[in-house]
């Protein structure tokens, strides 16, 4: 995947998960993988005072939460590179220092 510079993983098409989603929209799954037995996965430098805006399974509605009770809720793994190569440049969105 380009965008975490690695080619250690990559992003499954919405026809490869869209069943493990059954009550759900395709396009419109909530980040609560944990529901639906799907690890989560979150980038650690995300500022945890802010919010978070997410749809709640179909294209009609909103949530929006405090980051904070997103993370205590939904319990992702963050990672800051833990999939990229050894010695390859990090990408720039890895650049940014972590909140706090």
């Amino acid at each position: 995947m380009r965008a975490m510079g690695t080619e250690l993983v990559a992003l499954a098409t919405e026809d490869e998960f869209k069943d493990r989603f059954p009550s759900c929209e395709v396009g419109a799954m909530p980040p609560f993988g944990n529901l639906y037995d799907v690890p989560i996965y979150m980038y650690e430098g995300f500022d945890e005072t802010g919010d978070i805006a997410f749809r709640a399974g179909n294209h009609h509605e909103v949530i929006k939460m405090k980051l904070s009770d997103y993370m205590e809720l939904a319990h992702p793994m963050t990672l800051n590179e833990g999939f990229a190569k050894i010695g390859m440049k990090k990408p720039s969105w890895l650049l940014k220092k972590k909140a706090g």
